[in-house]
């Protein structure tokens, strides 16, 4: 705890006056000063709501520096903060908010904050830089925070088609977080580019605590999406960005669509690094594009339980298949069908909603992963033991899926596997059986309503009709069967 506090306290002393957050949205400029300002301006005004110690605050929030200040707020205040990823389905955002049980929700959708009791976020922020003083004596309010109880409790999509919530401590993020900088020569020179959802645990740990406690800078755009590839660079150039966290969805696209010469031109002479992570990258994909924009690449392995296990570091001059070394502090192991063992100190504290016994094996966490070192000690993923899709970095419950449509009868019967995509890494495939086949409508409904329940990352990308879906000796559906007819889809 005293370390945690001391690392805050000097963070904020060190880098006072310069610039914490770029808020690309709004146009503003926040120093760290100004940031430690809207923290305490923040708790004055949800302390004056009823909010207390112990208390759990659901945001529900999109990608802004007022969800960065909500984040150290809800440190400073004791709070335990559940963040909740506006573009959910209204279904899935209720089974969160029923499981987490309170009434204190922050959003920035008024509908949203009228339909569940809300704190509208504009109502908070108005007052954010606002003309009061702050001096760095006001930094004691850090010493006496309790660093090392529950802070976050992020929901994950799990195998069993039911969110996870996975619970850290502060002190998980920040020991994470150093371990991962002493890798990399991150300082108050970084500027990373955020524009990754920050309700998932990539968008709190990798692009807001490891920027935080290196004393960097971070540029807040809106999150990406694919209709943005062809503006990517407007913002990193506009802002001199040097730091970037990509997942292998951007890469891709960037490469086959992006055309601002600008860019190149800019990174060529510029010396910047992009970090790697959520999904899998090609190798191949990851050369091209470090030819093409002189933006080294280092892959990287981690989960949401175990947060930053392996990177890869400089020198890197060309990419393979590893996802690095381990990390100082990290142990991995392997069990005899390759599944990957994890031991880090900054484990998670446990599921908030599910026994999480039953997923580690002594004290070691069972990853549901596969992978083994290689003859250099770098760490290589083979494949995924556990179910899931990873659609351009977002993990997918493709039971949550099933069960959402077996609920409608549409099929007599139905399931989702991932299909492996150039663009996405998995795309969703639903494979039916019915009495006809779909027309185009029948399946634009479909996925309407599962946007509309469980939310857009979670729309099919193509529907194929069967006879029948293939089953093992014991009855089981026998989903390598079904990928052998798609090219390129069996392991």
């Amino acid at each position: 705890m005293v370390i945690t506090s001391k690392l805050l306290k000097n963070t904020f002393k060190q880098n006072w006056s310069e610039v914490f957050i770029f808020d690309s949205i709004h146009g503003k400029r926040i120093t760290y000063a100004d940031f430690f300002k809207n923290i305490l301006i923040c708790k004055e005004v949800l302390e004056k709501t009823g909010i207390k110690k112990g208390d759990k605050i659901c945001l529900i929030v999109n990608n802004s520096s007022e969800l960065a200040t909500l984040y150290f707020t809800s440190l400073v205040m004791g709070t335990i903060v559940v963040p909740i990823d506006p573009n959910k389905g209204q279904t899935e955002i209720e089974d969160i908010l029923s499981q987490v049980k309170t009434s204190h929700i922050v959003t920035d959708s008024a509908i949203l904050a009228e339909r569940y009791s809300g704190l509208f976020l504009g109502t908070i922020a108005g007052s954010f830089c606002e003309g009061r003083s702050v001096q760095k004596h006001d930094l004691d309010i850090l010493n006496t925070l309790e660093y090392n109880s529950v802070y976050l409790i992020t929901f994950t999509s799990g195998s069993t088609g039911i969110p996870k919530g996975v619970m850290h401590s502060f002190t998980n993020l920040v020991e994470s977080a150093l371990a991962f900088k002493t890798r990399f020569a991150l300082n108050s020179a970084s500027i990373f580019y955020h524009n990754l959802p920050m309700t998932y645990m990539a968008g709190i740990l990798n692009l807001l605590i490891l920027p935080f406690v290196s004393g960097s800078k971070v540029v807040i755009d809106e999150r990406f999406t694919v209709s943005k590839i062809l503006r990517f660079w407007e913002t990193p150039l506009k802002y001199q960005v040097n730091t970037f966290w990509f997942i292998p969805t951007i890469l891709v696209l960037l490469l086959e669509m992006d055309r601002n010469t600008n860019a190149i031109a800019y990174f060529r002479n510029t010396k910047s690094i992009g970090f790697v992570g959520t999904a899998p990258l090609n190798p191949e994909t990851g050369n091209k594009f470090q030819e093409k924009y002189r933006i080294n690449l280092f892959p990287s392995y981690g989960l949401s339980e175990t947060l930053f296990v392996s990177t890869t570091h400089p020198p890197l001059e060309h990419l393979d298949a590893t996802v690095g070394q381990v990390l100082e502090k990290v142990s991995l192991s392997f069990a005899e069908d390759h599944e990957i063992l994890i031991e880090v100190p900054w484990m998670f504290q446990g599921y908030y909603n599910k026994d999480c016994n039953h997923f580690f094996q002594n004290k070691t966490f069972r990853s549901g992963d596969l992978g083994f070192f290689d003859t250099n000690g770098m760490l290589i993923i083979t494949g995924r033991k556990k179910d899931l899709i990873i659609r351009g970095g977002i993990n997918i419950s493709p039971k949550r899926i099933e069960d959402f449509i077996n609920k409608t009868g549409v099929f007599k019967e139905c399931v989702i596997l991932g299909l492996k995509n150039y663009t996405m890494g998995e795309k969703t495939g639903c494979f039916y059986v019915s009495a006809s086949s779909l027309s185009n409508e029948n399946k634009n409904e479909i996925n309407r309503s599962i946007v509309k329940e469980l939310g857009g990352d979670y729309c099919i990308d193509e529907f194929f009709h069967l006879d029948e879906i293939p089953k093992n000796l014991n009855g089981k559906i026998d989903k390598q069967k079904i990928l052998q007819f798609f090219p390129g889809n069996s392991s």
